[in-house]
């Protein structure tokens, strides 16, 4: 949804909200139907975390066309190898 967005493919964020509410609602869903059966919350909240940072960044650079940043890569490193870590625990 924030691609089209970002393309402008949405003028307001009144004329979008058709099409956001039930994706929203069907990401709540899922995500309490995966907070639910995760051995522990943390773990859920960091594997959920680490997810959509990869996936926006991927969006941004991809299909945005926007600089890779050596900041941003390290960033993503650094989320992922915290998620590992909590995973250990």
């Amino acid at each position: 949804m924030e691609y089209l967005y970002r393309l402008g493919f949405f003028s307001s964020f009144w004329k979008a909200l058709p099409f956001i509410l039930p994706v929203a609602i069907a990401i709540q869903f899922g995500l309490y139907g995966a907070f639910s059966k995760a051995p522990s919350y943390l773990l859920a909240w960091a594997v959920f975390f680490t997810g959509n940072a990869i996936l926006r960044s991927l969006v941004s650079f991809v299909l945005l066309n926007e600089p890779v940043e050596i900041v941003k890569i390290l960033g993503l490193v650094l989320i992922g190898l915290g998620a590992y870590l909590i995973k250990l625990t």
